[in-house]
């Protein structure tokens, strides 16, 4: 399972909220979130990965 960080701003005010979930749930909740007005950012974190398997 990959592990990324969402992103979004509610209401596009303020700062940015982050959740770390896995992927299948980052793409629904940016989606839902988008239809909102929400502004999304979905952040892979390669780095991290890379060094998990070393």
């Amino acid at each position: 399972m990959e592990i990324v960080t969402l992103q979004y701003r509610v209401m596009n005010i303020g700062k940015w909220t982050e959740a770390r979930v896995s992927l299948d749930v980052a793409n629904v909740l940016a989606e839902e979130y988008s239809s909102y007005g929400w502004s999304t950012k979905i952040m892979f974190e390669q780095a991290a990965a890379l060094e998990a398997e070393i």
